[in-house]
């Protein structure tokens, strides 16, 4: 008989770990990855007597975890979450060793994560061990879910066999608070005011929060909901790419010539962003223990978030050529400077189209997630059942009025960064120069603006899933195997985008059937004045700082008198087959897996090892287009199978230290857009196109990990690892040539189309090259008063994280290697906090590298993010045991988002968002 391993660790530590464990486990056994111990202390302890509260336990709580798991886990506890200064879960994610944030697309908010150089939608997202949905295909929207909502958040970077495949990267697991999280009945609730200081507004932030167990425990109920406000600010300088010169595009050919090929911005536009964001979530959780052998366990996370944004900007226009085709006016580039990065620093340029929008963005979505478990034990048995509903619904609506203006226009980038432009009235009678010798004009007169066009689309985006899971556990003891677990599950979902959308320009040409107004010339439109009076305070730069607002539903109104715009323009978008697409995807899984424990060479071990075998079988339709527009449905099937061992061993070291390997087989399946049969003639004459491909292999890689981790007996943790990942199905863009079915009209009025095969070179996803990760991570916690008695209440933590990768993307015909997208080289968090006598401080910095934004960005350009660094603050005081008040600050050094186009001289983008702060009071009982 096998002596087992007795409790090392100091009794009240041991109870802190057993009750975390309890309260983080989710309700289904596939995701329980935190095996317990149960004779590790007498049966007569009573874990419900155990508190944990301060900051100095969350962390404590979370390394206990990460030592009893059996695999390499990072965790986040609620303490964390509740204490350090986050809007969002994926805000607090970014603390994670390895886990990097992307921020939503103007530099504000952190909305996903990467892990380990692993893009969003290469993890496996999770909540309560089941799928989570947020509307945002597989990628997860972490802005979706409150903060205070959360239990825990854990990352798992190497998988054992009863988990879900998917997580390339890893497989992060969002936990709702549960009732064997409290005893007796618990109450909590937050009342808070949050303010962005570019914003000027303070909006509301609430919680509440109630639950408990009852009848001596046999059942318990949580409910709790949140809702919050937000107004934001963006003051941005967006470049909308950087795309090589034409010879058509100057009025003098031999100016042409000579600049061929050189790179030039194709626009440089100040715009001002106003969002709004409202979120409502709720949830429940409900646990019946029916007798000592049987136990049942319901619950629910509804979300509902609702993003207005209006959009004022100035774009002028340097992409149109010459002659302009959208005006009936000559112009064009008149001089250009070339540097020696054969980038345009200086142009003039004739007539230029300068346009002046507006823009509305409403975007709602909703998603529940909720199950139903019930678990059975009898003598050496466990037997789970689970069964899970996940869907999301997105409504995606963009609406833009524009306005367009003439001028001559000067502009200068000497220095690389934001470029000065100066512009003066446009004298038609001159071909050959600007009018630089007039006065220069403000492009803030509404005078020289008239109604252009509208714009208007809308996506509809349905996703769901249903999950069938049966699991089996057996205990054995023996000397060389613990227990085998085994389990199937089924899993039908469905994804799909309908797409509508309508462009209605040159509504000014003459002898339209619509006659143009300007903006002076209808005061309605000029209804208010510019929004803010210090537009671009903290972007340096000569730009300009106001021009024309409108208002949008008036200007709308207007246009929509015009028989090409018609009336309800935004109410009535026709459906666009070609951006929308259907995929159904039906998994059958089922797994081994083997516990074992021992000693080898003097050292005590505990591991797993299995097998996971997953089917997926897809069904996807799409949309394909001739050369004449004419659309038909396109269907496709494909299914495949992977076999996906894992092992997990870690061996107790002398000094309280642990040595754990890790190798296992992963995978995540094909963006839902990439799987779409649909073809799109890109252009006819030169014979383009982009397709899907239903046909697409999932991501497939090999993964290896190696970690050394100390754990102090005074909350002293550090931890030093090693991975790599082996990608051997990278999935990219590759542009072959193809022979299509096109239909190509007679050759003499009254001919009939014929149909023709040609050669059209077509742009698909493939796989292609597979990709490289090799990095390693190391973190640390000390508590100061292990250093000295008198620092008692002090501590220090740091993490930091090196990753290096290569990829090989296509961009059209041209090929390339570089690191992954989203992907920063470096990246660290370092934080101080003080957690005594009911006062909290805490002070952190996050700082990354600059990283691959997009490899194939706006004008085919690879796009980067510049190196960030994010300042956080938190302070909060205990009143009394049932009140605090709590003061959050975020980004406290007005760090800037920013990109460039394939050289740091050449700006992509620039979005000031401000410092946001966060204040309140905490209630419970």
């Amino acid at each position: 008989m096998k002596t087992k391993r007795q409790g090392k660790l100091p009794g009240r530590l041991v109870l802190i770990a057993q009750a975390c464990s309890l309260a983080i486990a989710g309700p289904a056994l596939a995701q329980d990855n935190t095996k317990q111990e149960t004779d590790a202390e007498p049966s007569s302890v009573k874990l419900e007597r155990v508190e944990i509260n301060g900051i100095r336990s969350s962390l404590d709580r979370a390394a206990r975890e990460k030592q009893r798991a059996d695999n390499v886990v990072d965790v986040l506890s609620a303490q964390d979450i509740g204490k350090f200064t986050d809007q969002n879960v994926a805000e607090a994610l970014q603390r994670v060793p390895g886990v990097q944030i992307q921020r939503d697309a103007n530099g504000g908010e952190g909305t996903t994560i990467s892990v380990r150089g692993l893009g969003p939608e290469l993890n496996r997202y999770t909540i309560n061990g089941r799928t989570g949905f947020t509307g945002d295909a597989r990628a997860f929207d972490f802005s979706n879910i409150p903060t205070e909502l959360v239990s825990s958040v854990q990352v798992f970077k190497t998988p054992t066999s009863d988990m879900d495949e998917g997580g390339l990267g890893a497989t992060v697991n969002v936990v709702t608070r549960r009732p064997t999280d409290l005893k007796d009945f618990h109450f909590a609730s937050t009342l808070q005011g949050q303010r962005n200081d570019l914003a000027g507004k303070t909006k509301p932030r609430a919680s509440i929060f109630g639950g408990g167990t009852f009848f001596d425990g046999q059942m318990g109920l949580i409910l709790s909901a949140a809702y919050s406000e937000n107004s934001q600010r963006y003051d941005q300088i967006e470049s909308f790419g950087w795309s090589r010169v034409t010879a058509n595009m100057f009025t003098d050919p031999a100016v042409g010539a000579a600049a061929a090929g050189a790179f030039r911005q194709t626009t440089i536009t100040p715009a001002l962003v106003l969002p709004t964001r409202k979120k409502t979530s709720a949830a429940g959780a409900y646990q019946w223990k029916v007798n000592d052998s049987l136990e049942f366990n319901a619950d629910v996370l509804y979300t509902k978030q609702k993003d207005i944004e209006s959009l004022n900007q100035l774009v002028p226009q340097f992409q149109n050529s010459y002659p302009d085709n959208y005006s009936v006016y000559g112009g064009g580039i008149t001089q250009v400077t070339v540097d020696k990065d054969n980038t345009i620093t200086h142009l003039e340029a004739q007539n230029l189209n300068l346009t002046l929008q507006n823009a509305i963005f409403n975007n709602r979505t909703q998603a529940q997630n909720s199950g139903l478990n019930f678990k059975w034990h009898a003598d050496e048995w466990t037997v789970n059942g689970d069964l899970a509903f996940a869907n999301a619904r997105q409504n995606n609506l963009f609406g833009s009025v524009v306005f367009g203006g003439r001028f001559d226009t000067v502009y200068d980038a000497t220095r690389g960064g934001i470029p000065s432009i100066t512009y003066y009235p446009s004298d038609y009678a001159n071909a050959t120069s600007v009018n630089s010798g007039a006065a220069p004009v403000s492009p803030n007169d509404p005078s020289a603006f008239v109604s252009q066009g509208v714009q208007g689309n809308l996506a509809l985006i349905k996703q769901s899933e249903v999950g069938y899971q049966l699991d089996a556990e057996r205990k054995i003891d023996s000397d060389w195997i613990d227990g085998v677990k085994f389990g199937v599950k089924y899993r039908p979902g469905d994804y799909q985008r309908d797409y509508y959308i309508q462009n209605v320009f040159d509504l000014y040409a003459p002898n339209g059937a619509f006659t143009p107004f300007s903006v002076s010339g209808a005061p309605a439109v000029i209804s208010q004045s510019f929004p803010v009076s210090n537009f671009g305070k903290n972007i340096p730069g000569s730009y300009p700082r106001a021009f024309p607002n409108f208002n949008f539903n008036t200007a709308m109104s207007l246009m929509e008198t015009s028989p090409e715009v018609g009336s309800n323009f935004l109410g009535t978008l026709p459906f666009s087959p070609l951006g929308s697409y259907k995929v159904k995807e039906n998994v059958t899984s089922g797994y081994v897996r083997g516990d074992f424990s021992g000693s080898l060479f003097g050292f005590s071990y505990k591991g797993n090892a299995g097998l996971r075998m997953a089917h997926t079988e897809e069904s996807s339709s799409g949309y394909s287009q001739d050369s004449l527009g004419n659309v038909s449905l396109a269907n496709a099937t494909h299914d495949y199978t992977d076999f996906l061992p894992s092992a997990n061993i870690k061996f107790d070291l002398p000094h309280a230290m642990l040595l754990r390997l890790a190798a296992a087989k992963v995978m995540t399946r094909p963006s839902y857009q990439d799987l779409s049969p649909g073809v799109i003639i890109n252009d006819v004459n030169n014979r383009t196109a982009t397709q899907g491909n239903p046909n697409l292999s999932p991501f497939r890689a090999s993964q290896f990990d190696a970690t050394l981790e100390y754990y102090g007996n005074k909350g002293q943790t550090a931890a030093f690892g090693v991975f790599y990942k082996d990608i051997s199905s990278f999935i990219s863009q590759q542009t072959v040539s193809k022979n299509l079915s096109v239909t190509i009209p007679g050759v003499n009025p009254g001919d009939p189309a014929v149909q023709s095969t040609q050669a059209f070179q077509v742009t698909t996803p493939v796989n292609g090259k597979g990709a490289t990760i090799l990095g390693s991570e190391m973190a640390f916690n000390l508590p100061l008063s292990t250093v000295h008695e008198s620092l008692s209440g002090f501590g220090l933590n740091f993490n930091y994280t090196f990753v290096h990768s290569d990829a090989h993307y296509v961009n059209g015909l041209t090929h390339s290697d570089n690191a992954l997208e989203g992907l920063s080289k470096n990246s660290y968090n370092v934080g101080a906090y003080f957690d005594q006598a009911g006062l909290n401080l805490q002070l952190s910095y996050t700082w990354r590298s600059n990283y691959v934004y997009r490899e194939i960005g706006n004008e085919g350009n690879t796009e980067y993010a510049k190196p960030m660094g994010f300042l956080y603050a938190s302070a909060s005081y205990d009143i009394n045991k049932s009140v605090a008040v709590t003061v959050q600050g975020i980004n406290l050094t007005g760090q800037k988002f920013r990109l460039y186009s394939d050289i740091p001289d050449r700006l992509r983008f620039i979005s000031d968002s401000g410092r946001s702060v966060i204040a309140g009071v905490r209630v419970k009982f």
